[in-house]
């Protein structure tokens, strides 16, 4: 059995299975999208998303060992530029299939962010939202003060009329 070799192609190595499986910022926006949105549900779809994921991943690295053996570099598309074949075909068309169903995740969330700046320095929707709704929760906030204050006063009046209907039943008395 081979040990275990510590060198630079073992970094390259993590951070290209970090790479592969580095959809987590995603979840949420997933979920959201989800028909019928369940825990249950929602836990099938990502299983079978990691295993559809996983196996394609993984033939990639044995059509990747079948074709270049020894030969294989860290980086697989080195090796694809000096092959031709059925299955040098197969390992191009998976990994572009990757790489289609894997980048737009990422570039997503940088395009969304980019797009919500943009609108806000051209426009500024988000600052007059959020404004507005500060401005509303301030009129609530006086209105609910505004009713407090209203049941005191109400309240003092009626302990006030209590008192006074209370001392002329003595004075009758």
């Amino acid at each position: 059995m081979n040990e275990l070799k510590v060198d630079a192609n073992l970094f390259t190595a993590i951070s290209i299975i970090l790479f592969a499986y580095a959809y987590q910022f995603m979840v949420f926006p997933a979920y959201v999208e989800l028909e019928n949105r369940s825990n249950n549900r929602f836990e099938k779809v990502n299983i079978l998303t990691l295993a559809i994921y996983s196996v394609a991943l993984i033939l990639t690295g044995i059509f990747a060992v079948l074709i270049f053996g020894s030969s294989l570099k860290t980086d697989l598309l080195e090796n694809m530029a000096t092959q031709s074949g059925a299955l040098s075909i197969m390992i191009r068309g998976i990994y572009t299939g990757i790489l289609l169903l894997h980048l737009p995740y990422i570039f997503f969330t940088l395009k969304e962010y980019t797009l919500v700046m943009f609108e806000e320095v051209t426009s500024r929707t988000l600052s007059m939202h959020l404004e507005a709704k500060l401005e509303q929760e301030s009129i609530n906030q006086q209105y609910y003060a505004e009713d407090i204050n209203t049941k005191q006063e109400d309240e003092r009046q009626n302990l006030l009329e209590n008192r006074d209907n209370a001392g002329s039943n003595n004075n009758e008395e």
